[in-house]
């Protein structure tokens, strides 16, 4: 999942792509499993093989969907710090804690790519076109979904409730996507103006003045 602070349009092909692998994840996939599963009761032999064939097929294509994503995000998010004339990219540290969840943050954290390889190809598109060197830096993630950006509140999220949620000390509805990205590039800029510029959690791509920079973040 990627948040920006940002107001960014997804372009048409990357849409399409997330499109096509959405529907074979939600429901084409699925229902051939399904179908598998009863066919398999029945001994329904001929079909059972025909649909696990077709099965098999489906996952292929969206296993080959998903690398393209992934092969097309760089470039999309490096255009979009071009644009910007982006100095840091904030990115949410994830990887490192699941916090033990099943639900939709567990999963999204289990699927991340490894070493945040799309980010850091992301940061280095940019920098050799804007002719300077991107910083990278790695944000803490606690706390990033569960406060309000606003007024510090406390997020009310359920399951049915989960990409927009009230917030209990103010009363209003909140983006959560987007709230949790102001908050890691409000994190981000704390760490920049703090006299600890040798914290493991940033990746100097070259040297940077935070006074001038205009920040993009990534949750």
């Amino acid at each position: 999942m990627v948040a920006l602070s940002n107001d960014v349009k997804l372009p048409k092909e990357l849409l399409t792509l997330t499109e096509r692998y959405y529907k074979l994840t939600k429901t084409k996939i699925p229902e051939l499993s399904y179908s598998l599963t009863n066919k398999g009761k029945k001994r329904d032999y001929q079909s059972y093989i025909k649909t696990r064939g077709e099965l098999s097929r489906v996952t292929q294509r969206k296993f080959r969907i998903l690398k393209e994503i992934k092969n097309t995000l760089p470039h999309f998010l490096a255009a979009v710090m071009v644009k910007a004339k982006c100095k840091v990219l904030f990115q949410e540290d994830l990887e490192i804690d699941p916090r033990g969840k099943k639900g939709a943050l567990g999963k999204a954290i289990r699927t991340m790519p490894k070493g945040a390889n799309i980010f850091e190809k992301a940061v280095l598109i940019a920098s050799s076109i804007l002719g300077y060197e991107i910083k990278l830096i790695l944000v803490d993630s606690r706390g990033t979904s569960r406060y309000h950006n606003g007024c510090r509140g406390t997020i009310d999220r359920t399951l049915k409730r989960y990409d927009r949620a009230r917030c209990k000390k103010c009363g209003n509805m909140v983006d959560t996507h987007v709230n949790s990205a102001k908050n890691v590039r409000d994190k981000g800029i704390e760490i920049l103006q703090s006299d600890n510029h040798s914290s493991p959690h940033v990746r100097s791509m070259g040297k940077t003045s935070s006074s001038e920079s205009k920040p993009l973040v990534e949750t």
